[in-house]
């Protein structure tokens, strides 16, 4: 269940960013889609 650990922690870390304010980089943005089938 690591993978699913990732998910999650990399989900909160993304819309943390979002709350912040921050851009999220092109890179990032792709991996979360591709993560999210």
């Amino acid at each position: 269940m690591k993978n699913y650990l990732f998910l999650r922690a990399f989900f909160k870390a993304a819309l943390l960013l979002l709350l912040l304010g921050k851009p999220v980089p092109e890179s990032l943005e792709a991996a979360f889609r591709g993560a999210r089938w």
